[in-house]
C-alpha cells in the first residue's frame, strides 16, 4: 500500500514529518509492518526524525513489541532521540511494563529525557502503581527533577490519591519538585478538589511560593469555579500574581463570563497589579464578543497589553474578521499604533489572510498578507 499526500491544488505535498510518498508492507508470518518514506519524485528520503524506513513487530494481540529504524540503504538508523530500536513487554492483562530504547549495537541508548527506558507496575484493576526510569546501565536513573521512581495509590474509583517519590537509590527523595507525597481528593463527580504536599517524614510542607495545600469547587458541568491557596499552617496565602481565591462566574450555556480575584482576607486585589475583574460577553453561538477588565472599584482599566476592551465580530463561515480596541475612555489605547484590525481570508493560493489597519476615523494605516504558513507576504 502506497500513501501520498496532496496541497489544494492537487500538488505533491509533504507531511508533518516531509514526507510526501510513504509504502507500507504487511508480512503476517512475522507479524511486521514496515514503513517507507520518499520524496515527491519516489526516491528514498529520511523524515524529519532522521528516519527512511521503520519496521513494526507485533505480538500475537497485535500489541507493537520492537521498533527499528533504518537510512536509505538499508542500514541501521536513529531517530530524532538518537534510538535505533525500541522494545516493548507486557503483562497478561496487555499492560506496557517495560520499555527499553537501544542502540544498533543493542546496548541501552539514553534519550535526551536521561533514560534508556522504564519499568511500570500496574495493580489487579491495571491501575499503575509504580514507574521507575532505568539508565543506560540497568540502574534507576534521576531525570532532571532528580526523581527515579513514584509510587501510586488510588480510591475505590481508580481516583489517584497520593504520590511518592524516589531518587535513584530509590530512597525518598523531595526531588526538584520539593515535595516527597503529594495527595489529592476528589468530589462525587471525580474532580480534584483539594491537593495537598508532604515531606519525607509524612510533615506538611511548602512548595514553590509557600504554596502547602490548594483547595477547589466546581459546578455541575464539572466546570472550575474557585481556587484557593494556603500555607503549611493553613493559612491563606497569595499568589506571586496577587490573588489567594480566584472566583469564576458562567451563564447558562456554559460560557466563562467573569473572572475575579480575591486576597487572604476575601478583600478585592489586583491580578498582576492590572486587573480585579474579566467581563465576558459571547454570542449565540458561543463565541466570544468582548473582554472587558475592570479594577477593584470597578472602574475600568487597562490590562497589560494597554486595553481596556477588545471586541470581536465574526464572518459567515465562523472565523474572527474584526477586533476593535479602547483604552478606558472608550478611545484608541495610546501605544497602540492602530485602533482597529479588519482580516480578509482567501481561498486562492499562496495569499490566505489579509490583515488591514484602521485608526479611530476608519481610516486604513497598513495592510500585511500572510501564506498559507502564515508566513508574512511581499
Amino acid at each position: 500500500m502506497e500513501i501520498r499526500w496532496y496541497d489544494e491544488d492537487h500538488e505533491p505535498a509533504p507531511n508533518s514529518l516531509g514526507v510526501y510518498r510513504q509504502k507500507r508492507q504487511v508480512m503476517p508470518d512475522q507479524n511486521q509492518l514496515t514503513f517507507s518514506n520518499f520524496d515527491g519524485q519516489g526516491k528514498p528520503m529520511r523524515d524529519k526524525d532522521g528516519v527512511h524506513r521503520w519496521q513494526q513487530t507485533t505480538d500475537e494481540s497485535q500489541r507493537i513489541i520492537e521498533i527499528r529504524y533504518f537510512d536509505p540503504n538499508g542500514y541501521p538508523a536513529k531517530d530524532r532521540n538518537g534510538v535505533h530500536r525500541v522494545n516493548n513487554t507486557y503483562d497478561n492483562r496487555g499492560n506496557l511494563v517495560k520499555k527499553e530504547f537501544r542502540h544498533a549495537s543493542g546496548n541501552p541508548a539514553l534519550v535526551p529525557a536521561g533514560h534508556a527506558g522504564y519499568v511500570a507496575v500496574f495493580d489487579d484493576n491495571n491501575l499503575q502503581i509504580s514507574h521507575t526510569w532505568m539508565g543506560d546501565e540497568g540502574k534507576p536513573v534521576g531525570l532532571q527533577d532528580q526523581i527515579a521512581r513514584w509510587t501510586a495509590r488510588y480510591d475505590a474509583k481508580g481516583r489517584e490519591i497520593e504520590r511518592r517519590f524516589f531518587d535513584h537509590e530509590l530512597k525518598p527523595s523531595l526531588g526538584m519538585g520539593g515535595h516527597h507525597i503529594r495527595r489529592s481528593t476528589f468530589d462525587e463527580a471525580g474532580n480534584e478538589i483539594d491537593r495537598s504536599f508532604y515531606g519525607i517524614d509524612e510533615s506538611a510542607i511548602e512548595i514553590e511560593n509557600d504554596l502547602h495545600r490548594w483547595t477547589a469547587r466546581y459546578n455541575a458541568r464539572g466546570q472550575l469555579l474557585e481556587k484557593s491557596l494556603f500555607n503549611a499552617q493553613g493559612q491563606p496565602i497569595c499568589h506571586p500574581e496577587g490573588h489567594h481565591r480566584f472566583v469564576y462566574t458562567y451563564d447558562d450555556r456554559g460560557n466563562r463570563i467573569r473572572d475575579e480575584n480575591f486576597g487572604s482576607s476575601g478583600e478585592a486585589i489586583l491580578w498582576k497589579g492590572q486587573y480585579h475583574r474579566v467581563e465576558t460577553t459571547y454570542d449565540v453561538s458561543n463565541r466570544m464578543t468582548s473582554e472587558s477588565f475592570f479594577g477593584i472599584q470597578q472602574e475600568p482599566v487597562e490590562n497589560g497589553d494597554g486595553y481596556h476592551k477588545l471586541e470581536k465580530s465574526y464572518d459567515d463561515n465562523g472565523r474572527p474578521n474584526i477586533l476593535r480596541f479602547s483604552d478606558r475612555e472608550g478611545k484608541q489605547p495610546s501605544h497602540f499604533v492602530f485602533r482597529s484590525m479588519k482580516i480578509s481570508y482567501y481561498l486562492n493560493l499562496p495569499l490566505v489572510e489579509k490583515k488591514s489597519y484602521f485608526d479611530s476615523d476608519g481610516k486604513l494605516l497598513d495592510e500585511k498578507k500572510f501564506d498559507i504558513q502564515g508566513n508574512p507576504m511581499e
